[in-house]
C-alpha cells in the first residue's frame, strides 16, 4: 500500500474494524465501520517522540511521519563556488561569511522550537560581548540544520560538529581566534558551502523521484 493515499481502511488484521493509514504505514488508531458510530479524523502529524532531531542516533525514519519528512526536505539554498567563499571569509575577516551562511538560517526548515532565521542568526553576532555565546549558537546551528538535510535523505551527514565546535571556541580565544580566522573557520566554511551545493544539486532528481512516486 505504498502508493495509497492516507485514509481509513479494512483492518488487515480484524476485518470488523477501520484502521487509519498514513500514507506509509498503518497506524494504532482504529475505529468501528461507518453507519455504527462516527469516525472521527486522525489528529494532526506529530513527532512521534520528543527527541533532539538533530541527534545523530535518533532515527527520523521513526521520529517522523512521511510527510513531515517531505516538509523538513523542502529548502531554497542556492549554489556558490567553495573557494570563492573561503576566499571572501579571509578578505572580509569572516563578515562575508556572517552574512552570505548567516542567510541559509532563512533557506532551511525551522524545525526545532529553538531554531532561528537569518535576521536574528547574523545580527545578534553584533551585540558587544553576547556575541562570544552567540557564536555557538549560529555556527552549530547552521552545522545542524545543513547535516539534517543530509540525513533526511538517508545520507552521512558531511560537516563535522567537532570541528565547528572548535572553531567556536577558538573563535572567543585572544590570539587563538586568528587561528580559527586562517585555518579552521575556512575549513568549517568549505564543508557548510560543499554540503550546501550537493543539496541543491541533488534537488532535481529529488524532485523527479517524488513526482513518479506520486503519479
Amino acid at each position: 500500500m505504498s502508493s495509497t493515499p492516507a485514509g481509513w481502511y479494512p483492518d488487515p488484521n480484524d476485518q470488523t474494524l477501520l484502521r487509519y493509514w498514513d500514507g506509509s504505514a498503518w497506524t494504532e488508531q482504529t475505529a468501528p465501520p461507518p453507519g455504527e458510530q462516527p469516525v472521527a479524523p486522525p489528529a494532526a502529524p506529530a513527532y512521534r517522540a520528543p527527541v533532539n532531531l538533530y541527534a545523530d542516533g535518533v532515527d527520523l525514519g521513526q521520529a517522523l511521519t512521511a510527510e513531515q519528512r517531505d516538509e523538513f526536505m523542502l529548502h531554497s539554498l542556492k549554489t556558490f563556488p567553495t573557494w570563492l567563499a573561503i576566499v571572501l571569509h579571509i578578505l572580509t575577516f569572516g563578515l562575508f561569511t556572517v552574512f552570505y551562511q548567516g542567510l541559509k538560517l532563512s533557506k532551511l526548515p525551522l524545525v526545532k522550537p529553538s531554531d532561528f532565521t537569518a535576521g536574528k542568526g547574523i545580527g545578534f553576532n553584533f551585540i558587544p560581548f553576547f556575541n562570544l555565546y552567540w557564536v555557538f549558537r549560529f555556527v552549530l546551528d547552521i552545522t545542524d540544520r545543513l547535516n539534517f538535510q543530509f540525513r533526511l535523505r538517508g545520507q552521512s551527514p558531511p560537516i563535522s560538529r567537532g570541528l565547528a565546535l572548535a572553531s567556536c571556541i577558538l573563535h572567543v580565544i585572544p590570539y587563538l581566534n586568528v587561528v580559527a580566522w586562517l585555518i579552521v573557520e575556512p575549513i568549517v566554511l568549505g564543508q557548510w558551502q560543499s554540503a550546501t551545493n550537493r543539496l541543491v544539486r541533488d534537488r532535481p532528481q529529488q524532485d523527479a523521484a517524488s513526482a513518479i512516486a506520486s503519479a
